[in-house]
């Protein structure tokens, strides 16, 4: 049940504004108080003042906090955090100094066991409302790593004198850091250096840092980017290659995890077409096949940027493919399927698809492909549970979810990813 109440009004901003990215306004801001019923998807907590839902991040299911309200409209708030009045057994104090303030992580109050339910609560909650499916979060599965240390990837900015810096949650302003708890020992290494003149970086410039394979076997190093455009970083014993200055995995132990979890799955049919319709450099459809005896068949690699798509045929000979079972496709997935011919004259027994797309999904020309059931086995790995969730919705016509698994790339943050196998019906 909730407990809500209106108080005076103030003039001043929250004295406790703890986890939150907002800062108080100026103009008075009217008080509340009251339980927080969810974690929504984005990571802000769910609400009710006076039959009005409102939104307010740093805040766990349960809760009683009190707020600060910032934008009032007919229907629903959004507020800023005061002071939680009675607080969750799964609250924690961050370990970053900078937690609340940086921009990088926003659930560094909460255990990490505890938002590995939270992201499963979005997730299926998610399917529920957007995708009407029906799925209880008991079933979804985890698939996670070590919760610090991770990042492999990471963007900084450069304030006027070149200090290093993660942009604060919602603004322009740099907040400037030396270490970072989430990010491995050789980026912190780098960003001591940097933060300490040892390392001159250019000032005003919003730069990223790559950890990649160093000239020595098993060392690491760390690259600027932009600067060079070809990498290697060695996942599951293979050197991939990669441009730095684009998109490509911050986790990666967890992504060879992802790789072999795919590998085994798509070993148990054995498909003669396999085709990673968002390919990006290759990396995901080469951990997804490398040492994988029960594939012979030919995999097809659909990458519409060619920074991706010059990496992709020798990162799949690096794991074992021979020539011949590789065909790359430099288009956008949508003018492969009007034009390829494999694509249009898929066996739908003998074939199966990742698809890796961006935040906003598949597009509706890939959601009507789908509804044909082009496929004996769909491998859905999705960044956006929202849309996500709209995407299923459209295509379960044709297919059956046989696994939802959460993959847990971000600890630290609400961003969840998740990996949902489906099978063709009949």
């Amino acid at each position: 049940m909730s407990i809500s109440r209106f108080d005076k009004k103030i003039q001043t901003p929250p004295e406790n504004p703890s986890q939150n990215d907002h800062s108080a306004p100026e103009e008075a801001a009217q008080i509340g108080a009251a339980r927080v019923e969810r974690v929504i998807h984005g990571g802000d907590g769910l609400l009710r003042l006076d039959g009005k839902a409102g939104f307010i991040s740093g805040v766990l299911p349960g809760e009683l906090v009190s707020f600060a309200v910032l934008r009032d409209r007919p229907r629903q708030f959004e507020g800023v955090l005061r002071e939680v009045l009675d607080p969750s057994p799964h609250r924690c104090e961050p370990r970053c100094p900078l937690a609340g303030r940086c921009g990088g992580c926003d659930w560094q109050y909460c255990h990490s066991e505890y938002q590995l339910e939270l992201k499963k609560g979005i997730v299926a909650e998610n399917l529920r409302r957007i995708g009407k499916i029906p799925l209880e979060r008991e079933s979804i599965q985890i698939l996670a790593g070590e919760p610090w240390g991770y990042r492999e990837r990471v963007q900084i900015h450069t304030d006027h004198r070149g200090r290093p810096g993660f942009k604060a949650r919602r603004s322009e302003e740099i907040v400037l850091l030396s270490n970072c708890p989430v990010v491995t020992e050789e980026i912190n290494r780098f960003l001591e250096d940097a933060a300490s003149g040892k390392i001159l970086l250019p000032p005003g410039k919003r730069l990223v840092l790559v950890l990649a394979d160093g000239e020595s076997p098993d060392s690491r190093a760390v690259i600027v980017a932009p600067g060079p455009q070809t990498a290697q970083r060695s996942l599951d014993g293979l050197p991939l290659s990669f441009d730095p200055s684009s998109f490509f995995q911050a986790n990666g132990p967890l992504l060879e995890r992802l790789g072999r979890e795919l590998r085994s799955r798509i070993a148990r049919d054995a498909p003669r077409v396999l085709v990673d319709l968002y390919g990006g450099a290759g990396v995901l459809g080469a951990l997804a096949v490398s040492g994988s005896s029960a594939f012979s068949g030919d995999l097809l690699c659909v990458e519409e940027d060619r920074r991706n798509a010059r990496f992709i045929e020798e990162n799949l000979l690096r794991a074992g493919l021979k020539e011949a079972q590789i065909r790359v496709v430099s288009r956008s997935a949508e003018k492969a399927l009007a034009v390829d011919p494999v694509l249009k004259n898929l066996d739908p027994p003998s074939s199966a698809v990742i698809l890796d797309p961006p935040r906003s999904g598949l597009s509706a020309t890939l959601r009507r492909w789908l509804k044909k059931g082009p496929a004996a086995r769909l491998f859905y790995v999705s960044c956006n549970s929202a849309t996500l969730a709209r995407d299923l919705g459209e295509i379960l016509g044709a297919y059956l979810i046989q696994d939802v698994t959460i993959l847990d790339f971000f600890p630290q943050t609400a961003h969840v990813e998740v990996l949902v196998e489906l099978r063709l019906k009949g």
